[in-house]
């Protein structure tokens, strides 16, 4: 009997394994059809550990693709698990998903609460990477929130900690990070070096999701400073990529900034045409705040 629960364990894992690279190649049709296979088995041998990280699995690409109560109910469901096996790692991992679920759902004090968990739970451990995603999270509310001292503090004890590890895709998170703040300063010096950094670590390592991140914010720098005819340039590049990687909630945003682009240089029906497929999108995945911003825009 522990023989044949090892084999569905290492079957489960080989289903898990398969769905990442087709999640790597922007897949995620198939992704979510081995994810979904190795949750079976996981369930029929009762291996709560990979249950959990199966959930947080299909969690992660629902919150690509804008539905965030999926995701939110899958990370819910990892986090149950965890909190009875009593998984530090795996706890972290539940919650700082769950924190930028409902940052995205504006619903800050819970995200706060679970990233304050977070940074509780491993103050005597080495987990860097839990810590310092929850630094990011942190640090993205407190700057929405206005408080950008404390922002620029989290993102900084973030990039030390990625730093520390090596960790070079969440470095150039970090970086992107403080790179909007100092955009948001007026500081675009500052700013354009650091989006720099963080695009360059994505091009090396090949994430283009990341890329497409940074190239959209690059983009409205650019407008932002009157620099329009670059910002078209760049968010047409993110906007390619976005569509490549699926990402949903992001094609939305730079379908709006690309609108604004082209409302900017008198192309009217082409800014109409774009604002109406970025409100679409935000109605179909229920972003009721983005469905407002593309009204607004439509009425400009």
């Amino acid at each position: 009997e522990m023989i044949k629960r090892k084999d569905k364990v290492g079957i489960a894992i080989s289903l898990s394994n398969i769905g990442h690279f087709y999640q790597s190649t922007g897949d995620l049709d198939k992704a979510i059809k081995y994810f979904e296979k190795s949750l079976i088995i996981q369930k029929e041998s009762n291996d709560m550990r990979g249950m959990a990280i199966s959930y947080d699995n299909l969690g992660a690409i629902a919150y690509n693709e804008g539905e965030f109560k999926k995701a939110e109910s899958y990370f819910s469901q990892g986090l149950d698990i965890n909190e009875k096996l009593n998984d530090i790692s795996g706890l972290s991992t539940s919650l700082v998903n769950l924190a930028a679920i409902y940052k995205k759902q504006n619903e800050s004090i819970k995200a706060i609460e679970c990233c304050e968990r977070c940074l509780d739970i491993n103050s005597k451990t080495n987990n860097y990477s839990a810590i310092a995603n929850a630094y990011n999270t942190l640090g993205g509310i407190h700057n929405e929130g206005g408080n950008v001292i404390k922002a620029i503090e989290c993102f900084e004890n973030s990039l030390l900690l990625m730093e520390k590890m090596g960790d070079l895709e969440s470095q150039a998170l970090s970086y992107n990070n403080l790179a909007s703040i100092y955009n948001d300063q007026g500081q675009m010096n500052e700013a354009e070096k650091y989006f720099e950094k963080s695009l360059s670590i994505f091009n090396q390592t090949g994430d283009q999701f990341g890329a497409a991140v940074v190239l959209n914010n690059i983009g409205l720098m650019y407008y932002k400073n009157g620099k329009i005819n670059e910002s078209g340039e760049i968010f047409k590049k993110s906007l390619e990529l976005r569509r490549k990687v699926k990402d949903t909630n992001g094609e939305a945003v730079t379908l709006g900034n690309l609108s604004l682009y082209y409302l900017s240089i008198d192309s009217l029906d082409h800014a109409e045409e774009l604002n109406t497929q970025s409100e679409k999108i935000y109605s179909y995945i229920g972003d009721s705040k983005g469905v407002a911003n593309a009204n607004i825009q439509k009425s400009q």
